[in-house]
């Protein structure tokens, strides 16, 4: 036992004297799964794993989009496909590792490898996973006063992982089921929901199909022919006025 003892504190004296360069060279040579296990060594690894500067020379998520195909003489009807335009790992599209309220799911969005899904069983549950590393987070119901409104076209993933290793959900609120409200934001870094009322003029409607995160701005085209975008804390809310004639069915982002 003391021997075992003994080569586990050299093993650790080894890794702590091994500058962070060297560290980082090693673990960029580790495929996806392996590189998030690291992150579990201790603090040091989880922030060198972590650092923006860093996050280029370490594997990457999956490239690739997902595709539904229908068949009325299959069982399932409709079957999820993946088709991989980068490098391996292969995934199995029906994402297996997912818990089992979440065996049927619907894709909502997706952002910069995660995805946001929806249990088909239960209409109110989402969870964001992961599928290079097969790690996923349920997110917590939404507060009691919006669910009567949370369409499946009003959430949004965020998420930038140049920035940060935290993600972000955003629930558009509507009033008369068209009216921008508020927005119900979900923070993995604090694990909760939080509202936030709407800064725009109270007969904001945006297109949920136009939407892009750019620059810690989530940005929409509105129906009344604008850019609106909302930060990730829900506290700077714009307007971007378009060239006038532009109407918004010819804005793009």
């Amino acid at each position: 036992m003391a021997r075992r003892s003994s080569r586990k504190r050299n093993v650790q004296t080894v890794l702590t004297d091994l500058p962070d360069a060297l560290i980082v060279e090693i673990l960029s040579r580790l495929p996806l799964k392996s590189l998030c296990c690291c992150k579990c060594v201790d603090t040091h690894w989880y922030d060198l794993i972590s650092h923006p500067e860093h996050i280029k020379k370490l594997p990457q998520t999956l490239a690739g989009f997902f595709f539904d195909t229908e068949d009325i003489g299959r069982c399932p009807k409709v079957a999820r496909h993946f088709a991989n335009i980068g490098e391996p790992p292969q995934i199995d599209p029906s994402s297996p590792f997912l818990p089992p309220e979440f065996e049927l799911v619907r894709l909502e969005d997706c952002c910069d490898g995660l995805l946001l899904c929806c249990s088909s069983q239960h209409p109110f549950r989402r969870l964001v996973c992961n599928p290079a590393t097969e790690r996923w987070v349920v997110l917590p119901a939404l507060p009691a006063d919006s669910s009567c409104v949370a369409q499946e076209d009003t959430f949004h993933l965020v998420f930038d992982r140049d920035v940060s290793s935290h993600f972000h959900v955003f629930q558009i609120v509507l009033k008369d089921w068209r009216w921008v409200a508020g927005i119900n934001i979900y923070s993995s870094g604090t694990g909760s929901w939080n509202f936030m009322e709407s800064g725009w003029e109270s007969d904001t409607s945006i297109c949920h199909n136009r939407h892009l995160f750019h620059q810690g701005m989530l940005h929409f085209v509105s129906f009344q022919s604008t850019v609106v975008s909302v930060d990730l804390e829900g506290k700077k809310w714009r307007v971007i006025p378009v060239p006038e004639g532009v109407q918004r069915y010819s804005l793009w982002l």
